[in-house]
């Protein structure tokens, strides 16, 4: 009797056994059936309730084609799991529709919908005291030099600056110029005649001379009559009886 070596199903060979062959080797093919089939289904310990066509239509993990509809059993839980309908559409529910209109506010420019990217800016003098709260702009959100004398109006802040350099004279006869225009004028000069007499102040006046006070260095018991002033120059007339030469004055302009 001709009898194969098989040890899977697909090993067995349809033409055994032959017509030639004895009944008393068909024990050998018996043998031989039951051990293919329990090596090709190993895992097998039930009844396989499929159908042949179910068995057909099984996927392949390498890659198949579903022709009818699919359930899941529920949400996915991780990356690379599939997603159920109803866990897409309440994703898509909570984003914006691309007609959604992004628009820019006051002291803003750009925007628009959805359907591209949008830039809003701020446009030129767009941020002003309404923009910001109180308090709103504190140290800590300003940069180390980022607020320059150039980016600062004129006369919008007060910078120590502002005191220093030609704006002031801290000499005997001098002067301090403050932010705003007001300008402060003091010094000495001496008064040798006992008529009416003129001096010069150190800086002139730009407009006016607003007031002008003096009073004798020794001679406290006469008063000083400053007479007459303008953006350059003021008048003393002097008491007769004055002795004391020397006079103190200050006084205020723009």
């Amino acid at each position: 009797m001709a009898l194969e070596t098989a040890f899977f199903i697909s090993d067995l060979n349809t033409a055994n056994p032959q017509s030639t062959d004895s009944v008393a080797q068909a024990d050998d093919h018996l043998r031989l059936l039951k051990a293919t089939v329990k090596n090709t289904f190993p895992n097998v310990t039930g009844a396989v309730t499929k159908t042949h066509t179910q068995l057909n239509n099984t996927l392949d993990k390498t890659g198949d084609t579903v022709t009818g509809l699919l359930t899941l059993s529920g949400a996915p839980s991780s990356n690379l799991h599939a997603a159920t309908k109803a866990y897409v559409d309440t994703a898509d529910a909570a984003k914006a529709n691309t007609s959604t209109t992004v628009s820019a506010g006051t002291g803003l420019t750009g925007g628009g919908d959805l359907s591209a990217d949008r830039t809003i800016s701020v446009a030129a003098g767009g941020i002003g005291t309404t923009q910001l709260a109180d308090s709103g702009v504190t140290t800590a959100k300003i940069a180390n030099d980022a607020v320059t004398a150039a980016k600062i109006a004129d006369g919008a802040v007060v910078l120590p600056g502002d005191f220093t350099g030609s704006n002031q004279s801290l000499s005997a006869s001098g002067y301090q110029k403050l932010p705003g225009g007001l300008i402060l004028q003091w010094g000495t000069v001496a008064s040798t005649e006992d008529t009416a007499q003129n001096f010069t102040f150190p800086i002139a006046f730009p407009n006016a001379c607003f007031i002008a006070i003096g009073s004798f260095v020794d001679e406290s018991s006469y008063p000083v009559r400053i007479t007459a002033t303008s953006t350059t120059t003021f008048t003393v007339d002097r008491a007769d009886a004055v002795s004391d030469n020397n006079i103190r004055y200050f006084a205020i302009g723009y």
